[in-house]
């Protein structure tokens, strides 16, 4: 579990030293708070391949006990890269990796973006 962690860690630290595309905006990338999975996680990172139709990718954990437990309570999961798809303040997020859906749209608003299945994910300050 620390492993993963550091590992996430590193990609966040290099991705932020990494130049964004114009069509990609760079405030939409951070670390995410998911309500339906309290103290697990998100990261949203600029795609370090810059040659795939790519933007962004997305990890992040969720505990083994389903939505609604905390992460760090039991054992807890890491998932991604989800790849992302950046237009504007439009997005789509690859989900079907960790048995979501293979096209959730959001809008990036406010430091929060907010799901088309009703969700949302608020942007955590640094």
């Amino acid at each position: 579990m620390i492993q993963s962690l550091i590992v996430i860690v590193v990609i966040f630290a290099f991705a932020n030293l990494m130049p964004c595309e114009a069509k990609s905006d760079a405030a939409i990338f951070g670390t995410y708070s998911d309500p339906n999975h309290p103290s697990c996680p998100r990261l949203f990172l600029p795609a370090l391949n810059s040659t795939s139709n790519v933007d962004a990718n997305v990890f992040g954990k969720d505990s083994t006990d389903g939505e609604g437990a905390s992460c760090g309570e039991g054992k807890d999961e890491d998932w991604g890269p989800c790849p992302a798809m950046i237009n504007g303040d439009k997005l789509v997020v690859d989900l079907s990796s960790k048995g979501g859906p293979s096209d959730l749209q959001g809008t990036y608003a406010n430091n929060r973006i907010t799901w088309s299945d009703g969700n949302y994910w608020e942007k955590e300050k640094k």
